[in-house]
């Protein structure tokens, strides 16, 4: 008989001690019993121990699904440090489990010419093994991201691009998958969970090579990840709000300093932390020539002719334009001091603004 100490997922307890008559690899995934539960609980076996002075009760199912050595590393991390329990910082893991390697053979080619500044920052963050892309609006961050990219699949390694959920937009999507085809997977919160098991089998099958997604793409089962970059990483949206409350690109940090992962953070207004404690090259100018130019017109906020001319000019060429009005009213509301009551129009229920100059609701 074996002597097991298994960590239950998703839960604040301590690990506990199990026995069963077969040999089982440390991080496998197994199902156990607990008292006054019918539910079998899901449990990871974290190491094989001396037999205890108490009863143990038996493992009732060994899967075929098993968490690696850097999962199980990387989770002990994560409940050191951001305080919880081993089984909560399992949790957010995806197993591996046996696949026949099906190697994506598709050869891809980025037909990007990179500017004179854009290169001097691609070196840079191939010179570094942590670095921060602290570049302007429009600069081109994602030219830089896809070329290091590129190189990361020409050493037959994985990717994984980080971005905040709001950031995870069709168009995006879009220009990744022009670039890199089939080779690629989003991953975000509202993928179905059919497609995501078809993405996780096409990811351990090596049919898919990069992964562009929000926080939790992180925890997906990498056979070998050589890259991870962290759009705007400034965002909140990397910091999770449950347990474990951990922060996305520390552990990413973390990972790549751990097992030599090379990683680029890019922002346009990065944090102070990553500002002043990971080495930066700072990209100012535009990727594309900006012909933009304001004009400021002295009036009396009424469309004169000039302003008139240009919106007519603009609507002829087919474009849109946006007219930004002035707030009216210099108060929105009016509530009555003894009752609270709002001042509405009569014919709805409206609150009458005041406008001072005119003396009138």
């Amino acid at each position: 008989m074996y002597f097991y100490k298994i960590t239950l997922l998703k839960s604040p307890i301590e690990p506990l001690t199990f026995q069963s008559d077969k040999d089982i690899e440390n991080g496998t995934l197994v199902e156990v019993k607990l008292r006054n539960r019918t539910k079998l609980q899901n449990g990871v076996v974290l190491q094989k121990v001396e037999k205890p002075s108490f009863k143990c009760v038996d493992i009732s199912n060994i899967t075929t699904y098993y968490y690696d050595k850097k999962m199980l590393e990387i989770s002990s991390f994560i409940s050191k440090y951001f305080v919880c329990s081993l089984g909560e910082a399992l949790s957010v893991y995806i197993p591996f489990y046996e696949t026949n390697d099906i190697p994506n053979t598709e050869n891809i080619s980025v037909d990007i010419e990179l500017s004179k500044e854009q290169q001097k920052a691609y070196n840079f963050t191939q010179n570094n093994s942590t670095s921060l892309l602290f570049a302007n609006t429009g600069s081109g961050k994602t030219e830089i991201y896809i070329k290091a990219i590129e190189n990361i699949l020409k050493q037959n390694k994985q990717a994984l691009l980080l971005l905040p959920e709001i950031s995870l937009s069709p168009q995006m999507e879009q220009r990744l998958k022009k670039v890199f085809k089939d080779s690629i997977a989003i991953w975000h919160s509202k993928i179905q969970k059919k497609k995501k098991a078809e993405i996780v089998q096409d990811l351990l099958e090596g049919k898919v090579k990069i992964i562009a997604g929000a926080r939790s793409a992180l925890f997906l089962p990498y056979k070998d990840l050589g890259l991870i970059i962290v759009d705007e990483e400034h965002d909140d949206s990397y910091k999770s709000d449950q347990k474990p409350r951990l922060n996305t690109k520390d552990l990413s940090i973390y990972i790549g300093k751990k097992y030599d992962t090379q990683v680029i953070l890019g922002s346009a207004t990065p944090s102070l932390s990553s500002f002043y404690k990971i080495p930066y090259f700072r990209l100012k100018e535009t990727y594309f020539k900006s012909e933009k130019k304001i004009s400021f017109l002295n009036t009396n906020l009424n469309l004169n002719d000039t302003i008139i001319d240009k919106i007519k000019t603009t609507l002829e060429n087919n474009k849109q334009v946006i007219v930004f009005l002035p707030t009216r009213a210099n108060f929105k509301y009016q509530i009555c001091e003894d009752c609270g009551t709002a001042i509405e129009c009569p014919f709805c229920s409206v609150s009458l603004s005041l406008h001072k100059n005119r003396n009138a609701l």
